[in-house]
């Protein structure tokens, strides 16, 4: 599952978020944030299928709903 919900506290409901753009692969235990300032959230890391590990930073712009994925630097 890689899909995202936002909850409305006022009405109670769930609501599916369509987003376009490099959409992370499903995953577990990964750390997740919102940046309010620039209207973000932020994915780092977390494992997928078959014991996968995830080192790159998935960003949603939560204005255009896009995703983009950082991966690190190479030394």
């Amino acid at each position: 599952m890689n899909d995202l919900w936002t909850y409305n506290s006022t009405t109670m409901k769930w609501q599916e978020v369509t987003t376009t753009g490099d959409k992370p692969a499903q995953r577990s235990n990964c750390s997740m944030n919102y940046d309010p300032v620039n209207n973000n959230i932020v994915i780092f890391g977390g494992g997928g299928p078959n014991k996968q590990r995830f080192n790159a930073v998935s960003v949603l712009d939560w204005n255009t709903k896009k995703w983009i994925e950082i991966l690190p630097k190479e030394n």
